[in-house]
């Protein structure tokens, strides 16, 4: 099977890609097990390096092209990312993660241009039945989302589903000791929220113009 890791300009041209934390990793993302990360499609390459502003304008990247085989054991499909290692945004990317060393069987320096950055919610997927049961009581629930998961119904049900599902995601925190507040500051105090989901913007379109082919 046929994957791609792309890196800014900026880096030098690896002639093996090793394992290694990523420095644009998400909020709960693991940053433990050492990795490459790789998609099976460009954009979804794209879509992955553009978090938190890591490429955020028009420029050059590298691409690397790499053969394996997806049931290698040293290989891991977003699925198990996403389930297992708090990557939320896996269903949008399709990341897989390699876990040893590996020689690219083609370099390509490309331009990317034209972007245009969409917002996704993310979440964990422990909190599906959060979500469900709290747009069942806002009467914003359909059964296929018994079929999806928690990026799917938060993305991909209508702009009602996604800021209920960012309400139902915003949790009011407990009070600590209100009544000593109150009696210091003759007022309640101020409310204050946990928030279980972020918001995050990723490249989905541009225009991506090959410059060059590394042997």
């Amino acid at each position: 099977m046929k994957f791609y890791h792309i890196t800014t300009i900026e880096k030098d041209i690896q002639k093996v890609l090793i394992p290694h934390i990523p420095d644009n990793t998400l909020w709960e993302e693991d940053i433990e097990i050492t990795r490459i990360s790789v998609c099976p499609q460009i954009d979804g390459c794209i879509a992955g390096i553009s978090l938190n502003e890591y490429m955020d304008v028009d420029g050059k990247i590298l691409i690397y092209e790499i053969e394996l085989d997806e049931n290698d054991s040293d290989i891991s499909p977003w699925e198990v990312l996403y389930k297992k290692y708090n990557v939320y945004d896996a269903p949008l990317t399709h990341e897989y993660w390699i876990n040893h060393i590996v020689e690219p069987n083609k370099v390509y320096e490309a331009v990317v241009s034209n972007v245009i950055k969409s917002n996704y919610v993310l979440a964990s997927p422990a909190l599906k039945k959060t979500i469900i049961d709290g747009l069942k009581k806002l009467d914003l629930f359909y059964n296929r989302m018994n079929r999806m998961n928690v990026f799917e119904i938060s993305n991909y049900c209508g702009d009602n589903v996604k800021t209920a599902v960012k309400r139902i995601l915003t949790v009011e925190k407990e009070e600590e000791n209100p009544e000593i507040y109150r009696k210091i500051f003759g007022h309640d105090m101020p409310k204050e929220y946990d928030y279980l989901y972020i918001e995050a913007s990723y490249i989905t379109k541009y225009d991506l113009s090959i410059q060059k082919l590394y042997n």
